[in-house]
């Protein structure tokens, strides 16, 4: 049987799949940031900067102003809660474009 590899051809290989083995392993010790629950007031900051560094696509409401409903639970240090509404949309296209 005739070897496929001989002398330079088969040192080549040999790197390559050490290369491989370290880029597999310093890829399996990559650590990503794990999910975690984002506290009321982080998430209207995130909403309200969304809102306008976005203002074309998204439009931030709340339940009061709109339809002056009240939202009757406290969500930190007594202050009550504000019911955000969020609408994506292309503001700047005429609606008859609009699928």
């Amino acid at each position: 049987m005739r070897r496929i590899f001989k002398g330079p051809a088969c040192l080549l290989t040999l790197i390559l799949f050490a290369l491989l083995a370290i880029l597999h392993a310093e890829a399996a010790e990559t650590h990503y940031e794990a999910y975690k629950q984002v506290l009321y007031p982080e998430m209207r900051t995130r909403l309200k900067k969304l809102a306008s560094d976005y203002p074309e696509v998204m439009r931030l409401d709340n339940s009061e102003e709109l339809f002056d409903l009240k939202y009757a639970v406290d969500c930190e240090a007594n202050k009550r809660c504000i019911l955000d509404i969020v609408t994506i949309s292309d503001f700047h296209s005429d609606a008859r474009n609009k699928v």
